[in-house]
């Protein structure tokens, strides 16, 4: 489906889950394949984004990221919300990742869109980059069990540096070969909850 992962929020006991396959209400969204046969554009990368779920004791779900291509000379209307205010935590946690819409991403004349899109010339070849927002978390993050963030690790639904930042859980290794630094994650959570002089 020509869906998205995006907003879903962790609940008391259960992390964040699910995607979008509806774009407005009932107006289901087409596949990839039927609207590249309507619209001038190819879809190239589509994937969850990591550290956009919000952190929590219970994870927001990642956003994801997409990408098409145009492969005529376009025009390009939308309208982004979502930017300044994502998805919020609960009962201590944190928000998820903000959206964010690119025109020309990793190129000299990237615009990214702060508000609306109103009939954005794109050139055969430009690509248009949507970073959908994750969901909010539930509860204290440095109540996740360290072995559910390793889980994430592994999942690439959070980064290493996500897991120390976020979760005061370090992981040592590369790969699929990870490990947790169970004494580092003890110093990590520890001086957290100390008092600050």
């Amino acid at each position: 489906m020509d869906a998205n992962s995006a907003y879903s929020g962790a609940i008391y006991g259960t992390d964040g889950w699910g995607a979008s396959s509806a774009s407005f209400g009932n107006l289901i969204r087409a596949t990839a394949e039927i609207n590249e046969s309507i619209f001038p554009t190819r879809h190239e990368y589509h994937d969850l984004e990591p550290d956009t779920g919000g952190p929590g004791r219970w994870r927001g779900m990642p956003g994801s990221r997409y990408v098409k291509r145009v492969t005529a000379p376009t025009a390009l209307f939308t309208y982004q919300i979502g930017m300044k205010h994502p998805m919020p935590g609960v009962a201590g946690g944190r928000p998820g990742g903000p959206n964010r819409f690119t025109i020309r991403p990793g190129q000299p004349d990237a615009e990214r869109v702060t508000h609306t899109a109103a009939m954005a010339p794109l050139r055969a070849g430009d690509a248009i980059e949507w970073k959908y927002g994750g969901g909010g978390g539930w509860g204290d993050p440095y109540e996740r069990e360290p072995e559910k963030v390793i889980d994430d690790v592994l999942d690439e639904l959070v980064s290493m540096e996500g897991a120390r930042r976020d979760y005061g859980v370090a992981v040592n290794g590369s790969g699929d070969d990870l490990a947790i630094d169970w004494t580092e994650t003890e110093r990590l959570r520890k001086a957290r909850l100390a008092p600050s002089s």
